[in-house]
């Protein structure tokens, strides 16, 4: 592989037929999965309902086209002298697993059967295949694109685009012409080259010193857990999920100041939270990030999303105003360093040991995006597994329109009971009411945090 020193790659020269070192993003998963290879943390699991027919063989052929055109996932992995690398493999055109569920008496409780049978079995990092879709039919008109890939070869990001890839090529089948060109995607090997560009950069360095000094002195992650700890990953997260009314987004929402300012109040009721509940006055929130700058990451499926800790600092009397002015710039601190692997930052500050993260808590922001359609028929994203969970990850879900949000609450069995993950939800989303509707001078302190009739033994579990 011929260099261009720091400047970047030249990519005309690079060859890319054999193998191709793993992006950061993949080799913390790599690291991981070699030390504690029955975890089931990687093992990702979600669907589209597709509420309309669908052609099995126009979609079998789409998902052929979209997985030729970037070739993310016909990978296989291994290890040499040199480390762990990746080798793209001719595309196998297996035929489509097809389940059919329409005459059980409940078709839904059916498929998520079948779906947990699915999950049961695991994927294996060195195995020959580490990704599996079906197409499962519900009814005349409900049908459901089951998918289940490992970690490794993507993140949730981009499989969202991988989706809405297939879904171009399957209406371009099904009713003439060519997919539409703004969902195409790049490949593989561009993705890894602009990693490596990365690594080599001044940027690289820039990002690091910015994160090492950040964190230099730190505090104690913040958990609500009382669990000391957990073996993430061999079960399954428990999830809890739960509406936020479009009231709520409406006081949340600041039209002067762009849909950044909506993320940062939430973000800011978060830390607000967390510091009300444990008397943490400087804490992290884990906060993730897509990382993808320039052309071939913004287009390519892979696995390079960044999960980086938000350092928030929440003094007696600190007022809404105050906190959101915080937040606001310490994410776009963040932002401007998001691309440094956290692996490579619990390294520098020498946390290597499995229980040692800046943060526990996380918060995964997904905004509204249009809906992918297969012909005329609108889909629903829903998610089984969404990846790696330490202890509790809260995921806002955007879902358009006047709909308000979806709240999911996920969390380590070992650590939070369903009954405490619930009361966690709840105490939450009443506490982000609240502070939806206080005035930007009012202090932290005042904004109610029990829910109605609540009364104490907040912290158990």
């Amino acid at each position: 592989m011929k260099r261009k020193g720091r400047q970047g790659l030249i990519m005309d020269s690079v060859d890319f037929s054999g193998r191709l070192p793993l992006t950061s993003g993949q080799l913390g998963i790599w690291v991981h999965q070699q030390v504690h290879p029955e975890t089931r943390e990687y093992d990702i699991t979600k669907y589209l309902d597709i509420h309309g027919a669908v052609d099995s063989d126009a979609f079998l052929a789409a998902l052929d086209r979209a997985g030729r055109e970037c070739g993310t996932f016909d990978v296989r992995f291994g290890e040499g002298p040199e480390g762990p690398w990746q080798r793209l493999v001719p595309p196998s055109r297996a035929p489509l697993r097809c389940a059919d569920f329409s005459d059980a008496a409940d078709p839904e409780r059916a498929a998520r059967e079948w779906v947990a049978g699915q999950w049961a079995t695991p994927m294996v990092l060195a195995g020959d295949r580490l990704y599996d879709n079906a197409l499962v039919k519900l009814g005349e008109n409900a049908y459901r694109w089951y998918r289940r890939f490992h970690h490794i070869l993507s993140d949730g990001y981009a499989a969202w685009f991988f989706e809405r890839r297939v879904a171009a090529h399957y209406d371009a089948l099904v009713r003439g012409g060519s997919p539409d060109p703004s969902t195409a995607l790049g490949r593989l090997a561009g993705l890894v080259a602009a990693d490596l560009e990365y690594r080599e950069s001044d940027q690289f360095a820039a990002d690091r010193d910015y994160w090492t000094k950040l964190f230099e002195q730190r505090p104690d992650p913040v958990r609500l857990s009382t669990t000391d700890r957990g073996t993430a990953g061999v079960a399954p997260a428990i999830r809890e999920s739960a509406p936020f009314p479009q009231s709520g987004v409406d006081r949340l929402t600041y039209p002067g100041r762009g849909a950044r300012w909506t993320w940062v109040a939430v973000t800011s009721a978060l830390a607000a939270f967390l510091s009300r509940m444990t008397g943490t006055q400087d804490l992290t929130i884990g906060f993730q990030v897509t990382t993808r700058r320039g052309e071939a990451p913004r287009n390519t499926p892979g696995m390079v999303c960044n999960v980086l800790p938000l350092r928030v600092s929440l003094p007696r009397g600190i007022t809404k105003s105050e906190l959101m002015e915080q937040v606001n710039t310490r994410l776009g601190e963040l932002l401007s360093h998001q691309r440094y692997p956290y692996d490579q930052l619990r390294r520098d500050l020498n946390l290597v040991g499995d229980g040692q993260h800046l943060s526990t808590v996380s918060l995964n922001v997904m905004p509204f995006s249009a809906p992918i359609t297969f012909g005329e028929h609108e889909t629903t994203m829903r998610h089984h597994n969404y990846g790696p969970i330490r202890d509790l990850s809260v995921f806002l879900c955007d879902e358009g329109g006047e709909n308000g949000w979806i709240f999911d609450f996920e969390a380590n069995p070992d650590l939070y009971s369903r009954e405490s993950l619930r009361g966690h939800r709840d105490r939450f989303l009443s506490f982000l009411d609240a502070f939806s509707k206080r005035a930007e001078k009012d202090t932290v302190e005042s904004i109610d945090l029990l829910v109605a009739g609540e009364r104490g033994g907040l912290l158990g579990v």
